[in-house]
């Protein structure tokens, strides 16, 4: 089965403690509301309206999260050109932490 950028469920979260996220979200919602991020990406924006994308949860050795849905205050879809900055972003952290950890599987990215 072919996966085009569109087909992907990144999605945009604007959280109540004011942080705004990047994610693949798994269409799962728990029992406890609770949603699954995979690979949550922190979006920093400068004064001059550039944006920085950083790990949410930088020194975690996981890739899958779990999110109170009670803690986001709106979600939105993602622009195609901002996911392909996204995806490109995560997969440059696989690689520079394969160089550490060589048993990273980088086709078990984003499953």
């Amino acid at each position: 089965m072919d996966t085009t950028l569109s087909d992907l469920n990144i999605r945009y979260i604007k959280l109540i403690n004011g942080e705004t996220i990047l994610a693949f979200v798994h269409d799962t919602l728990d029992v406890d509301h609770n949603m699954m991020l995979e690979e949550p990406m922190l979006v920093n924006i400068a004064d001059n309206n550039e944006y920085v994308l950083t790990p949410w949860l930088p020194f975690s050795t996981d890739s899958v999260h779990m999110l109170n849905s009670y803690q986001v205050l709106m979600e939105s879809n993602v622009v195609p050109w901002m996911k392909a900055q996204y995806l490109r972003f995560v997969l440059d952290i696989v690689d520079s932490t394969a160089s550490i950890d060589q048993s990273i599987d980088k086709d078990t990215i984003l499953h």
